[in-house]
């Protein structure tokens, strides 16, 4: 990096290296969405900065100051996308129980829908989130993802009044 020899194994957000010569160094990790590319700067900026080189300082807070630019934008654009979303704010097409079920795809594993026992509306479980599914248009809802902010979740391949697919943006669960 930089010159420098370093072992390293990169996956997404993750940066894992080392430069054996100097005994050093780096693991960075992110939970953000759209963060990879950060990481791996940040991480050349640090071995920069940890092995003296000449300008590291400028060149780390310049990284850092493109990164805070980046995540200004990104939750600019999630607010604009909820404000535009919101406006587009529906009723249920069909009964709530027409959705309920569970939905399954082999690498994501299951999605449940099912009423709110308040009988507010319908609620998406997925792991350890519980999250409330806003109607938008026929068959389409609005799920708030943290950190991914508003998604949109359709339902497809209907049979006998029930859908066949949950579709999150190209990501099919079928249904159980």
């Amino acid at each position: 990096m930089n010159g420098e020899l370093v072992l390293h194994h990169f996956g997404g957000p993750i940066h894992v290296s080392f430069a054996p010569e100097h005994r050093l160094g780096l693991v960075l990790l992110s939970a953000g969405p759209d963060s990879t590319g950060f990481v791996h700067q940040l991480a050349a900026s640090l071995y920069d900065l940890l092995l003296d080189k000449p300008n590291a300082r400028e060149t780390l807070a310049e990284s850092l100051k493109a990164a805070r630019e980046q995540i200004a934008e990104r939750l600019d654009s999630r607010r604009q996308r909820e404000a535009a979303l919101s406006t587009r704010m529906g009723e249920l097409a069909r009964p709530a129980e027409a959705y309920a079920g569970t939905y399954v795809s082999d690498r994501l594993g299951e999605m449940t829908v099912s009423r709110r026992a308040d009988g507010s509306g319908l609620g998406l479980d997925y792991g350890v989130l519980s999250l409330d599914l806003v109607p938008l248009e026929p068959d389409v809802f609005l799920v708030r993802f943290p950190d991914l902010g508003p998604v949109e979740i359709g339902f497809a391949s209907w049979v006998d009044d029930r859908p066949g697919t949950l579709d999150w943006g190209g990501r099919l669960f079928d249904r159980e």
